[in-house]
């Protein structure tokens, strides 16, 4: 299974986290901000977790979930670590 956890942490929590979920799924590990559309590809689960500001994740995860293509996640299985998601 090809899994990959994608994070944002502003004071090292949400890293901590990641980097622990990483390695107990046996998963990649990438900050938001180094990470592109093509690690996404072939995926068969793909972990997201943000620290949350104003009840929204950061910023950077906002733009690149906002960003992201239509259908890129057909198929894969996600889970999401953020209180409250508004677009």
């Amino acid at each position: 299974m090809q899994s990959l956890v994608i994070y944002d942490s502003m004071y090292g929590n949400t890293e901590k986290l990641a980097q622990a979920i990483g390695s107990g799924a046996g998963a990649r590990v990438i900050r938001i901000g180094e990470v592109t559309q093509e690690p996404l590809v072939g995926l068969d689960a793909l972990i997201v977790g943000s620290p949350t500001q104003i009840f929204q994740p950061s910023k950077a995860m906002k733009t690149f979930l906002n960003e992201m293509h239509r259908g890129a996640l057909k198929g894969v299985k996600v889970a999401v670590s953020i209180r409250e998601w508004i677009s």
